[in-house]
C-alpha cells in the first residue's frame, strides 16, 4: 500500500468476515491466506481516501492487489 508518490504508507487492511486487521511490513506489502470464497478488502490510511476492493479467490489461487492512496481533501 502506497501514496501517489511510491511512499509506503501506515495503512490498516481489513477482510470483510475476518476478525482484526492485517499487518502490514515496513515497505506496504502484507500477505494473508484466505480459503477460497469471495472477500471485500477495504484499504485505509490517515489522511487517505480509503478503497474497497473486491477479491474472489479459487480453490489455491493467489491474488496480486497494488493499491495507491490519494490524499483526503483538506
Amino acid at each position: 500500500v502506497e501514496s501517489r508518490r511510491g511512499q509506503a504508507l501506515d495503512a490498516t487492511v481489513t477482510i470483510e468476515g475476518r476478525a482484526g486487521p492485517v499487518r502490514l511490513g515496513r515497505d506496504g506489502r502484507f500477505s494473508v491466506t484466505l480459503p477460497a470464497g469471495t472477500y471485500r478488502l477495504r484499504v485505509s490510511a490517515p489522511g487517505f481516501v480509503a478503497q474497497t476492493h473486491r477479491l474472489q479467490l479459487s480453490e489455491g489461487e493467489q491474488a496480486v492487489f497494488h493499491v495507491l492512496l490519494l490524499r483526503a481533501a483538506p
